[in-house]
């Protein structure tokens, strides 16, 4: 009875094993699979920033001042993360400035409309008042002739009338 009961402790307990083996297999692999990933991520975030392109992912290595290119030829994770880092930051900032001349552009468009929308309309309206000049100016000078004419008729009689209309008519 004895024997019975150690034999099926030692197949539990291979059983056990077995599966614990092959989740353990099927755990590495999934392990391995995911610092693949983040060692792809790193490369990738890598050759994004400028200034690291070229570098190789490596140790870790003495840090380099703000700006530069790291020391040698490797890169560490927290080399890339800091250089990723500044680099978003300097996007943004110059994201801000542009996004600051384009709205002092947009601003001077919008000027530059309501000065030739007013332009336009001092135009038109000079050029309305010079037509109106114009007419009343001949008009004016038609009344003004006809007034001459019947002083004339008065004075002379027909004769400057008839003149007036054969020369101007």
């Amino acid at each position: 009875v004895i024997t019975t009961i150690s034999k099926s402790i030692v197949t539990k307990t291979h059983r056990d094993i077995t599966v614990w083996q092959t989740n353990g297999a099927h755990h590495n692999a999934l392990e391995r699979k995911r610092r693949d990933h983040i060692k792809d991520s790193f490369h990738s975030l890598r050759d994004s920033v400028p200034a690291l392109q070229g570098e190789k992912v490596g140790k870790a290595q003495p840090a380099s001042p703000p700006g530069t290119r790291c020391s040698g030829s490797h890169a560490s994770r927290a080399q890339i993360l800091d250089k990723a880092t500044e680099y978003i930051q300097y996007m943004r900032r110059k994201n801000h400035t542009h996004q600051q001349d384009i709205d002092d552009l947009k601003r001077q468009n919008a000027l530059l409309e309501q000065q030739g929308n007013k332009a336009r309309r001092v135009h038109t309206n000079n050029t309305f008042r010079l037509l109106l000049t114009e007419q009343y100016s001949e008009v004016w000078g038609k009344f003004h002739i006809c007034s001459l004419l019947i002083v004339a008729n008065v004075l002379f009689g027909t004769y400057a009338t008839h003149c007036y209309l054969n020369c101007y008519a």
